[in-house]
């Protein structure tokens, strides 16, 4: 039975309303059980050594400028010359930093600075990485692992 204070077209109405509100909590509850809560950071320090970026949101085909800095007391040895990986949020690594052989130093006080295009590595012809979340992940040979996390937005 229908109460008399409302209609038939009332209830139909807030019926609808009520299916719709589920649909919208439905979703959105999906959407935060599958979204990865990510935290950018434009700088890691670890025993003395800083790796910073220059900002932590970049547009599509913008340069990711990274520099690592030196304020230990000792020299670190970088295994190549190119001593990071850029990740996704998949962990896939989209421009590794495989240059093999030579061994680079940084002495106390020094810097280095890497320049990333955005380009994926892992396709011929490379092509830029699509928006999103990625990774820079810098080794050095024993003295610290550092990884800084940004964005690639289309703008």
């Amino acid at each position: 039975m229908v109460s008399k204070r409302f209609s038939k077209r009332t209830w139909f109405a807030l019926w609808v309303f009520f299916v719709a509100l589920v649909a919208v909590v439905a979703t959105y509850a999906h959407m935060l059980n599958n979204h990865q809560l990510v935290e950018l950071s434009r700088m890691d320090v670890s025993n003395g050594l800083i790796l910073e970026i220059d900002k932590t949101v970049y547009e599509r085909g913008e340069n990711v400028t990274m520099t690592l800095t030196n304020n230990g007391t000792e020299t670190v040895q970088l295994p190549t010359p190119v001593p990071f990986v850029m990740r996704d949020l998949q962990g896939n690594a989209v421009a590794p930093g495989a240059v093999i052989g030579r061994i680079e130093y940084l002495p106390s006080g020094a810097r280095a600075t890497w320049v990333w295009n955005q380009y994926d590595h892992r396709s011929s012809p490379h092509n830029l990485v699509p928006p999103g979340i990625y990774t820079v992940e810098l080794y050095t040979s024993g003295v610290a692992d550092l990884s800084v996390t940004f964005e690639i937005v289309m703008l």
